[in-house]
């Protein structure tokens, strides 16, 4: 039997009919912003990341850009800078098109010259021009932008180090869906995706419906309406133990935007539920055994996965192969647990679960005298424990108890109970306590007392010595008067006999 770690959550494990699904999710923005889809010219000579100028056509898809574009500065004879202009704009470009970026370079500081305008030329045309700061004795022209779908030309802020910048953002036309998926079901599967609506490109080809393609074949038009967090969703057919392929992509007049791939994805009809036979419980174990399902899926039985749950998320507990039919886990006491037992195929597909209410897990009990099997030692914050004090707050830590069991903390020599803690997964614990501030000083001792992860008692005991609390009694138990009164009693039959030699020897 193979055992994994508690934490790990069982997918699917309290939904009533959801099967395991194999999903692929991508993301894609409608408007490009990863590096490799803007391009920049930088008038910095220091940057070694961009050059000052940069040529690049335009790919397919692409029907505008969206621009920054900065003149670099320029400086009077005092070493005052005046800034070079700025430029945002969107314009509509060509695919196939050639754009040379030539970016500005700034004034030397205090030596009266302009900088540098920095300009955009589509096709060997300028498209942009963004102006370069004065030398400090003339008026600085007007920035020039051509004809746009949204311009906003202006008078920029001093750029740090005073150089000319461009970069080039890449829109599609129309935009793009985005963050599509696949999810697996029986005999289909369901396509989700997110409609991009930009309002900044609002302008540019407005999308006018959607389309999927199932692995190779037609486009077909999508009729699902989007809800109100932006998404579509609808079931497409397919056929059980097959890997079907699907891509979506947006429609306008003026044509379709790049297809977005939603992965790869296996429909299958999912194996029928186990059957449980029965729950034992035992101190903070629980033992489940089950069936083979009666109902076959569409690939072979392979195994089984088996959790539990006290809230809306499971934690697993065991994953057997299919000649396995029984799991023991342990589990915090004090509670009533949802148990689930599903099949896995061979593909690791979740079948159809059981489940069934565990009742509540027993604690350990807090022990009536002090346990004479020693397990090991329990220790302190800063290592082993032999001094304490009555009243004193103290860190108990131990090891070797079944995970996420319920582990019970007592002192002797009367027990008295220091209150429970619960492992962790590796079976290890700490927790604060309080010593009972009406102890009797002397020796006592520190008890944890749970299961191992085979489910045997488990104790580690610790002896310490304990102050500050009641003083323990000057009487030791030992009473003189016995041996006073015999000794007194030898005494008088001795000199009884005495008397009575002398008086035969008279």
């Amino acid at each position: 039997m193979r055992f994994t770690s508690p934490s790990r959550r069982a997918a699917g494990l309290l939904a009533a009919t959801t099967i395991g699904l194999s999903t692929a999710v991508l993301s894609v923005t409608g408007v490009a912003s990863a590096a490799e889809n803007t391009q920049y010219a930088d008038g910095d000579s220091s940057d070694t990341d961009y050059a000052a100028t940069n040529d690049f056509d335009v790919a397919e898809g692409t029907c505008a850009i969206d621009w920054h574009v900065a003149g670099a500065d320029g400086n009077d004879a005092s070493d005052v800078p005046t800034y070079g202009g700025e430029v945002d704009v969107v314009t509509r470009v060509a695919a196939g098109a050639t754009v040379h970026l030539s970016a500005g370079v700034a004034a030397v500081p205090g030596s009266a010259q302009a900088g540098q305008p920095s300009i955009v030329t589509v096709d060997g045309t300028t498209l942009i021009s963004a102006t370069g700061g004065t030398d400090g004795t003339g008026t600085r022209a007007a920035n020039t932008a051509p004809s746009s779908i949204a311009a906003d030309p202006y008078d920029g802020d001093n750029l740090s180090g005073g150089y000319g910048f461009i970069s080039a953002e890449f829109v599609d036309c129309p935009q793009a869906p985005y963050r599509a998926w696949l999810e697996g079901g029986d005999g289909a599967a369901t396509l989700t995706f997110a409609g991009h609506i930009d309002s900044d490109y609002s302008g540019l080809d407005a999308v006018t419906g959607y389309q999927y393609q199932l692995d190779s074949g037609a486009w077909t038009d999508i009729t699902a309406p989007f809800n109100a967090d932006d998404k579509a969703i609808l079931d497409i057919p397919m056929s059980n133990g097959v890997a079907h392929s699907v891509s979506v992509r947006a429609v306008s007049d003026a044509g379709y935007s790049q297809p977005l791939s939603a992965g790869t994805v296996t429909p299958y009809a999912p194996i029928g539920a186990p059957t449980i036979t029965s729950v034992k419980l035992s101190t903070s174990t629980v033992t489940v055994t089950w069936t083979d399902p009666t109902v076959t899926g569409t690939f072979a039985l392979a195994g089984y996965d088996i959790g539990y749950s006290g809230g809306d998320w499971g934690n697993q507990a065991c994953e057997t192969d299919k000649t396995v039919h029984t799991c023991t886990f342990s589990v915090a006491a004090g509670a009533d647990y949802l148990v689930t037992v599903a099949a896995l195929d061979s593909a690791d597909n979740r079948g159809l679960p059981t489940r069934v209410q565990s009742g509540v897990v027993p604690a350990p009990a807090v022990p009536a005298s002090l346990p004479t099997k020693d397990d090991g030692d329990i220790t302190g914050a800063d290592g082993p424990i032999s001094k304490v004090t009555a009243g004193q707050k103290l860190t108990l830590q131990g090891a070797g108890f079944a995970p996420n069991s319920t582990v019970q903390l007592t002192v002797f020599s009367t027990p008295v109970s220091l209150g429970t803690t619960v492992a962790d997964g590796t079976g290890a614990f700490s927790a604060e306590v309080t010593i009972p501030a009406g102890l009797t000083n002397g020796t006592h001792h520190l008890v944890a007392s749970g299961v191992d992860a085979s489910g045997a008692v488990r104790n580690l005991v610790t002896e310490v010595t304990l102050s500050g609390g009641t003083p323990a009694l000057a009487y030791t138990g030992f009473s003189p008067a016995p041996y006073i009164g015999g000794g007194l009693v030898l005494l008088l039959a001795g000199a009884g006999l005495v008397v009575a030699g002398r008086r035969r020897r008279a």
